[in-house]
């Protein structure tokens, strides 16, 4: 990694490059020491979002109705786990909903003001038991750490064209906010501060000058930017043209929505379905060999633990440990789901490796395969 001093005298030069490498090797196996048995358990990922949680509103505070209540809450809950908004019809999900109150770990009430249901039930569910009885029933999961997305949305309808952003009053935003919230999704709105306002206008989304959205999106620091294009038909109706941006990969999908909401609405649905398609993985598959996982390009020690960060929130991911060290690069030993491809799908999805110019698969060292990245700069 960066840094070790350097010798003054053409005598110890050479010395010099080997006691720079050493302590570098020696820093990053401090680390590592440091880091302790997170580095050999099995991984779980960064909770960036509570799945478990969940607000459903009720009319009373019956027996029947909390029961009714616990097991569509449950049903929300499946749906952010698996990531398969259908998940209520599997068969593998029926026992697991019949009896919620065995991964139930605590509720309440909470009144609430205004027209509608006077109370709402607040439920959590144990994640230890749901996520093992998911496993069981051979159902998907998607880790908790979830690809975080910068939304560029821009309008064109009846009162002109504009962006919506963190500042919106129209309703727009908070229907982003609680579609991504229903799947368990990691979304920003951007500010459409000066900094945005001198970068991106509304003009451009709908021309889809999609890289001005993109260089923008680099002070959110997101894993993906998506872009949509909403226009109003005559009839009051709107299409919107959605353009996903996630590392090396893009996508593109419409929806249509007799009001706008119902539009983007079913738009982040959809952004839903496309991550999750990538990152959610079967527990019940082995996932054959372990596999060896190169990544130069490391740098420094800030750069270690953000390689290592991204690589225990992938959901294919079960367990992995450091193997080698090779100056800045590190390999590590990965039992993935799915084996070889799914753990390249995953990597792929995101915005931190990418395919070295020596990437892919090699008979490398005994066990298993071995995958080369570097980190992108």
């Amino acid at each position: 990694m960066r840094g070790g001093s350097q010798g003054r005298s053409t005598g110890g030069d050479r010395a010099s490059r080997r006691g720079g490498r050493a302590g570098r090797v020696l820093s990053l196996l401090c680390l590592l020491v440091g880091l302790g048995l997170g580095w050999v358990q099995p991984v779980t990922g960064i909770e960036d979002v509570d799945l478990f949680r969940v607000e459903v509103p009720v009319p009373d505070r019956g027996d029947a109705t909390r029961v009714k209540a616990l097991q569509g809450a449950l049903t929300r809950v499946l749906i952010r786990l698996t990531g398969d908004p259908q998940v209520a019809s599997r068969r593998a999900a029926r026992e697991i909903l019949s009896n919620p109150q065995t991964y139930l770990q605590q509720f309440r009430y909470v009144e609430r003001t205004g027209p509608g249901v006077p109370y709402a039930l607040e439920a959590r569910f144990d994640p230890r038991s749901l996520q093992a009885a998911v496993s069981a029933a051979g159902l998907p999961v998607w880790s908790s750490h979830r690809p975080s997305v910068v939304v560029w949305l821009a309008v064109d309808g009846r009162n002109g064209r504009s962006l919506v952003g963190e500042d919106d009053r129209s309703g727009i935003r908070a229907t982003v906010y609680s579609a991504a919230e229903a799947r368990g999704l990691p979304v920003v709105l951007p500010l459409l501060d000066l900094e945005d306002r001198r970068q991106v206008s509304a003009s451009d989304i709908l021309a889809g000058f999609d890289d001005v959205a993109r260089r923008a999106s680099t002070r959110y620091a997101t894993d993906a930017v998506l872009t949509g294009r909403a226009k109003a038909y005559g009839d009051g109706s709107w299409r919107v043209a959605w353009h996903l941006y996630s590392g090396s990969q893009s996508r593109e999908w419409v929806t249509e929505g007799r009001t706008l909401n119902e539009a983007v609405a079913a738009g982040i649905q959809r952004l839903a379905d496309e991550m999750a398609r990538g990152l959610a993985a079967r527990t019940t598959v082995s996932g054959g060999d372990t596999i060896q996982l190169r990544v130069e390009g490391v740098g420094d020690l800030a750069g270690l633990a953000r390689v290592q960060r991204y690589l225990e929130g992938l959901g294919r991911v079960e367990w992995l440990f450091p193997a080698r060290i090779e100056g800045d690069a590190v390999t590590f030993s990965v039992k993935a789901k799915g084996g070889l491809g799914g753990l390249e799908q995953a990597i792929d999805l995101g915005d931190v490796l990418e395919r070295s110019a020596s990437s892919g698969v090699s008979a490398g060292t005994s066990p298993g395969q071995t995958l080369t990245y570097r980190v992108r700069l």
